[in-house]
């Protein structure tokens, strides 16, 4: 739903309001066969703590989301406008790895482990501000530039993120405070440059040519430093390093969950084309620069070390 309010011919107030539902990842539903799922419920045979791969996917439900936005439109001139706009998501159901417990109407005492899965008992919110700001072709240049400042918390980055708590749930916890989510980014931002010739603008060589360059700059993602392993355990050189990302159980944080923050990225694409006016059709060339400066991001680091290195 969107609403328009018209307060001058300069300026607009806006506001929106949107309910979305999305169905969870389907390898994480679907089993590889009856037998597969009978063994996974089967009291012989399933597993309490599903970390190995034996986990019940029929009990996902869909997840939702509650978005809310409102702005303003400005336009200071005839080819300047300023727009901002706050915006706030509300992440309901989210998947959660979590153990069916009983509810003591059968053999087994209410509260007794059952089996492991996926259960729609997770939430986050994501909430920020946005400017842009346009201007818009005057002598042939056109300008978008756009800045995003936003906060995104919960309790949990991904469905996986309480294995720990499920596969060793007498010495661990469900997670109970909200803290910045794996994927949290707080600036983001682009610039976008449009710089041509029309038709018949610029003489024959010049009219067609266009210039188009794509800035994108942020900040890093939250991550949390982790301790060092004193042994290998189950690990080998070439994983030692990255094995507490794929098994959580080795995992010791030296810090607060999150309070670290990625290097900050930066990247210029560029596209130069020529439109050639022919009678009847054109001809348009162009040749596309990704990453025109090779601009080396880091977009991940070792938890462990804080780096980009391993050592």
């Amino acid at each position: 739903m969107n609403f328009s309010f018209p307060v001058t011919d300069r300026t607009v107030f806006y506001a929106q309001y949107g309910k979305y539902i999305q169905m969870p990842n389907l390898n994480d539903l679907y089993r590889g066969g009856i037998r597969s799922l009978s063994r996974d419920v089967l009291p012989e045979s399933r597993s309490l703590y599903g970390f190995f791969g034996q986990y019940v996917g029929f009990t996902a439900k869909p997840e939702r989301t509650d978005q809310y936005e409102l702005g303003i439109r400005q336009t200071l001139s005839d080819n300047f406008a300023f727009i901002l706009t706050a915006f706030y998501k509300n992440l309901r159901d989210q998947l959660r790895f979590d153990r069916f417990l009983a509810d003591g109407t059968g053999r087994l005492a209410a509260g007794t482990p059952v089996f492991s899965g996926w259960f729609n008992n997770d939430f986050g919110t994501a909430k920020g501000l946005e400017v842009t700001l346009e201007l818009r072709r005057v002598k042939r240049l056109s300008t978008r530039v756009n800045y995003t400042l936003s906060s995104t918390r919960g309790t949990g980055s991904d469905s996986r993120s309480t294995r720990v708590a499920v596969s060793d749930a007498t010495t661990t916890s469900y997670p109970t405070l909200i803290y910045s989510l794996d994927y949290n980014q707080p600036h983001r931002g682009t610039i976008l440059l449009d710089y041509r010739y029309g038709k018949n603008d610029g003489g024959k060589i010049l009219q067609g040519l266009g210039l188009n360059a794509i800035v994108g700059f942020s900040s890093g993602h939250n991550y949390t430093k982790i301790q060092e392993p004193k042994n290998l355990g189950q690990a080998t050189p070439w994983d030692v390093g990255v094995r507490a990302t794929r098994d959580p159980r080795t995992c010791n944080p030296i810090e607060p969950v999150n309070s670290s923050i990625t290097p900050r990225t930066f990247n210029v694409d560029l596209n130069l084309e020529k439109l050639f006016y022919l009678s009847g059709f054109n001809i348009k060339l162009y040749a596309n620069v990704l990453n025109a400066f090779n601009s080396k991001n880091i977009i991940n680091l070792y938890p462990t070390t804080g780096t980009d290195e391993r050592g």
